[in-house]
Order: structure tokens, then C-alpha cells, then sequence
């Protein structure tokens, strides 16, 4: 155990950078996390979360880079967990603030010094009965995706920016770990081998964006991987922001849009694509309905087919706002679909507003609510490599504006032949193979990796990576999204 822990605390040194006699200067600063220090914040935080955390109550609590233990602290008291492990690697650096907490009397936390995000720490925590209450589940409930309610995982992965140019770590190391605790979540694995486990996340407001975006072209593979593992994500606490991804610009501060004129047309005519694009979809779908009456153009236009009055009235707009007329209609397509796509439009209440005041460094921080998502994936019953599944979604996500089947066919070649017929949930659609890729719902992508994984002429592992890592398909005049 010793041997295991020690192998465990060393790559814990070398993965955070702690401080030691080797260690220069510019990695400590890079190794720093941003920590909670407002009390305030935090019992507003509380307010809003009890009534989901009252089925905590007396649970065990895992606590991944518990810093100051502000947070810690706050959400202990409410629940009064029955034990608290607090997976600080850098003891050096916070043990000030944690040890009153391991002292208090009665105490229940224990700290552990290890790496959050090693397997290894895991198997070693279970082996030395840091979890006493927790037992897996028989494999037979592994695919039914149970919500384990007597665990609760706490973590903060935020990482202060800008990092020194050139540094290992100036890549995201933070992004890898949240990485990692999706895939745990997907498959069982690290403390989610008890039960899929509810997460509560601190992370930058940047990387928050990637997980939960708030418009449809901002889908990544992340937030697909995200969608995956958990639903529903609910961002609890933010930073305050205005966006309204689909409107046509009309700054008048700036000088592109000084005049008023120009932006009521660009309105105008972004309104008859909308009220056009619908049309052209229901008259596919046997459904026509009638455009807006604000929809009226000159009759000569209007003599004209469908597709060709469409062609022309993009032909009028200017080019500086065609990027956001494209994503308004893209926002529409994926409206009409039902179920809102994007889980930031699920949302059940507003964030609570941050101020970079309440954290050190004085950095605003965002706090997600990741819940593990219901229900069985099809694809999960064959044998898979989850780099596979990953490489899978990135490939098509990358070029997400294309078609479904232009997209499939770029991932291997004859893949939209032998898949989309496999996609029940696009059946209703007069072409699915026309659905861009950005507005697929989850259900989808679940089917679509079922239909791969049982096509036999696929690719996979390191020829899947091979075909994609090349020159070919990663060509840097192809554009992108």
C-alpha cells in the first residue's frame, strides 16, 4: 500500500509542479488555481442548491482540489457528510486553511495527497477503506446509468491564464482534466464505479463556454462529451454576460454599421431567409405553412422557385453579417426540431452573478452542476476504445456546418451510405442527409457510434487516427466549422 501510495504522491509532483528545491519559479505559476474566498458567495450558492442537495444529506463527499476549503467547508456543514476526502496534491500550498478542518473535533475529513485524477488513487483510496460505504454495482447496472446518491463529487479545475508561451501546460492541462472526468463519468471509472456520481465544478468562465455553450455553432466535441456523460448541466454561479449569438450586428458605434439604413436591411432581409428557409422545409415536410406577413418582396421575386428566391435574397446581404444570418438559421432549423438542443436552453433558473472580488487571484469563476444523464447507449454494449468515440466526434464536429452525409463521408469513406439509413431518430426528416452537423441532438450521435461500432468496414483504433492525422484530410485551406 505504501509502495502504491508513494508512486501515487510522486507523479502528483511531477503532474502539479509542487514546490520543491527543483521546481523554477515560472511553473508555480503555472500550476496556480484560482480559489473561492467569499463566504457570501457560497451561501448563496447554497440557497439555490438545497433543495437538490437535501437527498445528500450524511453522504460521502470526494473533493477534488479542495484549495482554501472555503467551498469545502460551506457545503459540509449543510449536508453533514459521514466522511469528506479532501484530494489535495498541493498540501504545501493549502494545508494552512485544511488543517483546522482535519483538527476540528469529531472531525470527519480526511486529507489525501494524491493525484484526483489517477485511476491508481482510486483503487488505492478502496483498497484502504477511505470508502467503507461505497460498493460497486453488479455489471448487470452498469448500462442503466444509476444516479449513485450517496456520493457527491466537489472539484475545482480552473487554472489562473495567461500561461508562459511554450509551457507544457499552456495547452490546457485543466481542459484534460475535465476531460478525464467526462470519460469517468461515460464509463464507470474512478469514483463513478460506484454509480454515475453527481459533479459540482469550478472552472474558468472560458472553459465553462466550451462545455455548455450558448449558441449552436459554438458546439464542440467537449460539450458533445459532455452531453454524453451528463444531463442536465446547469451552470450555477457565473460571470455575467450578455450574448445574442444569432442577431445580426447593428453597433452603431461602430463604423461598418454607422448607418441605421444599411442595418434595418440586413434585419429585413435576414427575416424573409428565416420566413423562406421554414417555408422551403415544410413544403419538404408536406406541412407548408404560410410565411409572416412581413415577409412580402417584389412580385417579381416572388414569381420565382423557392430555392431561387432564397439564392438571391443571400446574394443581398452584406458579407460582414452573413456569418450571423447563417447561425440564426441555423438556430431556427434546430428550434423546429422539438427538444431544444442546447442544454443551456434547458436551463431551469439564472446564474448567480460572480464578481472577481470573491475568488484569489481575483478571477471569476464559474460553477457547473453536471448530473450523470439517464438512460441505457446502445453503443456502450459493443467493444469500444473510448479514444475511438472521441476521435469520432471531433472529426465530425470540427466541420459542423457540413451536411450529415458530407461529414460522414469525410470521418471514412462510405459512411453515410451505411449509417444515416441507421438513424431512427432523423427518420422523420425529408433528407437527413442534409442535417448539419451542429444541430444533431445526442440521441443521435448515441445511435450513429451504435451504427459504427456494428459496421464492418470500419476504422478503427490506430488506422481510425492514421487516416485522420493526414495530410489529406487536415488540409489548412479547407475551412473549418
Amino acid at each position: 500500500m505504501q509502495k502504491i501510495a508513494s508512486k501515487i504522491a510522486k507523479g502528483v509532483n511531477n503532474v502539479f509542479l509542487l514546490p520543491n528545491e527543483s521546481t523554477p519559479k515560472s511553473a508555480l505559476r503555472i500550476s496556480r488555481r484560482v480559489d473561492i474566498t467569499s463566504v457570501t458567495l457560497c451561501n448563496k450558492i447554497l440557497d439555490r442548491l438545497a433543495p437538490s442537495l437535501n437527498g445528500y444529506k450524511q453522504c460521502d463527499i470526494i473533493d477534488l482540489n479542495p484549495g482554501r476549503g472555503v467551498w469545502s467547508s460551506k457545503i459540509h456543514q449543510y449536508l453533514r457528510p459521514r466522511s469528506h476526502i479532501l484530494l489535495e496534491p498541493q498540501e504545501q500550498q493549502y494545508m494552512q486553511w485544511l488543517r483546522p478542518l482535519l483538527d476540528a473535533p469529531d472531525s470527519v475529513y480526511k486529507h489525501v495527497p494524491w493525484n484526483p485524477f489517477s485511476p491508481e488513487t482510486y483503487r488505492t483510496l478502496n483498497e484502504a477503506g477511505y470508502l467503507p460505504h461505497q460498493v460497486r454495482d453488479l455489471p448487470g447496472m452498469l448500462s442503466k446509468e444509476s444516479c449513485n446518491p450517496t456520493l457527491l463529487c466537489l472539484g475545482n479545475i480552473s487554472v489562473n491564464e495567461p500561461r508562459p508561451s511554450g509551457s507544457r501546460m499552456s495547452k490546457g492541462y485543466h481542459s484534460l482534466q475535465f476531460r478525464t472526468l467526462l470519460q469517468s463519468m461515460l464509463q464507470r471509472e474512478l469514483f463513478h464505479k460506484y454509480g454515475a456520481v453527481r459533479m459540482l465544478l469550478w472552472m474558468t468562465d472560458k472553459d465553462k463556454s466550451g462545455v455548455l455553450p450558448r449558441a449552436l455553432h459554438s458546439r464542440t466535441s467537449k460539450s458533445i462529451l459532455a452531453d454524453m456523460a451528463a444531463d442536465p448541466i446547469q451552470e450555477v454561479a457565473g460571470i455575467f454576460s450578455i450574448s445574442s449569438p444569432s442577431a445580426v450586428c447593428s453597433d452603431r458605434s461602430n463604423p461598418a454599421h454607422k448607418s441605421l439604413a444599411m442595418a434595418k436591411k440586413t434585419k429585413f432581409l435576414k427575416d424573409q431567409i428565416l420566413d423562406l428557409d421554414r417555408l422551403i422545409i415544410n413544403k419538404a415536410h408536406k406541412t407548408i405553412e404560410s410565411p409572416s406577413k412581413s415577409s412580402s418582396h417584389h412580385d417579381s421575386i416572388n414569381a420565382m422557385p423557392d430555392e431561387q428566391r432564397l439564392s438571391d435574397l443571400w446574394s443581398q446581404v452584406p458579407k460582414r453579417d452573413a456569418a450571423n444570418v447563417e447561425r440564426a438559421v441555423d438556430e431556427q432549423r434546430a428550434h423546429n426540431l422539438g427538444v431544444p438542443l442546447l442544454q443551456w436552453n434547458r436551463r431551469t433558473y439564472e446564474p448567480l452573478e460572480v464578481d472577481a472580488s470573491q475568488f484569489h487571484p481575483k478571477v471569476g469563476l464559474a460553477l457547473l452542476d453536471l448530473h450523470p444523464r439517464e438512460g441505457e447507449r446502445p453503443w456502450m454494449k459493443h467493444r469500444y476504445n473510448i479514444s475511438d468515440v472521441e476521435l469520432i466526434i471531433k472529426v465530425l464536429f470540427e466541420r459542423s456546418r457540413l451536411g450529415l452525409s458530407e461529414a460522414l463521408d469525410n470521418l471514412a469513406p462510405g459512411a453515410s451510405e451505411a449509417l444515416i439509413p441507421q438513424l431512427r431518430t432523423l427518420k422523420h426528416l425529408a433528407d437527413p442527409r442534409k442535417t448539419l452537423v451542429r444541430s444533431l441532438p445526442k440521441e443521435t450521435i448515441d445511435e450513429l457510434l451504435d451504427a459504427w461500432f456494428q459496421w464492418s468496414l470500419r476504422l478503427t483504433g490506430k488506422d481510425l487516427f492514421r487516416y485522420h492525422s493526414s495530410d489529406t484530410y487536415l488540409d489548412p485551406d479547407t475551412p473549418r466549422g
